[in-house]
C-alpha cells in the first residue's frame, strides 16, 4: 500500500438492488472495500467489521489461498481484517445506476483520505465489476442543451458530473486516478465488496430516503445527488429527453437481468 514512500489507495467497490425488472426508484444499497495505507497515523473508522463477511464462501476462498502461503514473509500478506469497508443504502433506478454511485463513493473516499493526511503525492485506483457503468463514464457528460441520449444515459447524467469534478479534485491534488474493470470476486477486495452486497436488507426503511435530510447530512453520494435525478426522470415530456431505450439500453437491459442477482 506505499511504494518508493507513494501511498496506493485501491478501492473495490459494489452495489445491488432489491428487484431488478420496471421501471421506477428501489431499494438498493452500494459498498465500498479498501485498505487505508495512512494506518499509521489516524485510522479511518470503518462502517462494518470486515471480519463478519470471513465466513462468505468467495471471501473464504480467497483468504484460505493467503494463509496457506508459508510463514515467512507472511506479515505481508493480506488479511480480511485488514480491510475497511464503507456500506450505504439508497433509492436507485437501476444495477449500472448504483454501481456508478458506489465508484462516485469510492472517490469520495480518496478525497477524504487526501484532504485528512495531504500527502505530496498519491496513487489512486478504483475497481468496479460493471462493465456497463465504466462504459458510461467513457460516453461522458451530457451537454444540457443536447438531444440525444437514453433515459439511463440522463438519469446518470448527475453522477457523472459528480466523479468528473471529483476527479478533477484529486488531479489538481497531486493524485493520480484510474477506473477500471474486474470480474467479480476475482481477488480478495473484490470479493469483500461483493460479500456486502445483500447486507442493506437488514436495514431499517428510513435509510433508503433521505429526501427530507439536508443534503450534507445524508449518507452517501448517490441520496445528496437524489432530487437532481428527480428532477431529470420527472420531466415534463415535451422537455424530457427521448424516453424509449436505445438498442444499447436494451442490451444492458438484458444484461443486468442475466448477470446480477436478486436477494
Amino acid at each position: 500500500i506505499e511504494i518508493e514512500g507513494v501511498p496506493q489507495l485501491s478501492l473495490f467497490c459494489d452495489g445491488s438492488i432489491k428487484n431488478i425488472k420496471g421501471q421506477g426508484w428501489k431499494n438498493g444499497g452500494y459498498r465500498v472495500a479498501f485498505r487505508d495505507p495512512f494506518l499509521g497515523t489516524t485510522p479511518f473508522v470503518s462502517q462494518t467489521n470486515s471480519a463478519c463477511f470471513v465466513e462468505e464462501p468467495t471471501v473464504r476462498e480467497h483468504q484460505q489461498a493467503f494463509t496457506s502461503e508459508p510463514e515467512e514473509g507472511g506479515e505481508n500478506l493480506v488479511q480480511v481484517t485488514d480491510f475497511t469497508i464503507l456500506e450505504f443504502a439508497t433509492k436507485t433506478l437501476s444495477v449500472p445506476h448504483v454501481e456508478l454511485a458506489a465508484i462516485a463513493q469510492s472517490l469520495e473516499v480518496g478525497i477524504k483520505l487526501l484532504d485528512e493526511h495531504q500527502p505530496n503525492y498519491m496513487k489512486t485506483s478504483i475497481f468496479t465489476d460493471s462493465a456497463q457503468a465504466v462504459e458510461r463514464l467513457e460516453y461522458g457528460i451530457l451537454p444540457l442543451d443536447s438531444d440525444e441520449g437514453s433515459l439511463f444515459r440522463w438519469s446518470t447524467n448527475p453522477l457523472v458530473r459528480a466523479i468528473v469534478w471529483q476527479s478533477h479534485y484529486l488531479y489538481d491534488h497531486g493524485c493520480t486516478l484510474g477506473i477500471r474493470w474486474h470480474p467479480r470476486c476475482c481477488a480478495l477486495g473484490p470479493a469483500l465488496a461483493d460479500a456486502a452486497a445483500s447486507s442493506w436488507k437488514f436495514w431499517e426503511d428510513s435509510l433508503f430516503c433521505q429526501v427530507n435530510l439536508p443534503a450534507e447530512e445524508r449518507d452517501g453520494i448517490l441520496e445528496k445527488l437524489h432530487q437532481w435525478t428527480d428532477d431529470i426522470i420527472n420531466w415534463e415530456p415535451e422537455e424530457h429527453p427521448e424516453e424509449l431505450l436505445s438498442e444499447e439500453d436494451e442490451k444492458g437491459k438484458s444484461w443486468e437481468e442475466t448477470s446480477c442477482e436478486e436477494d
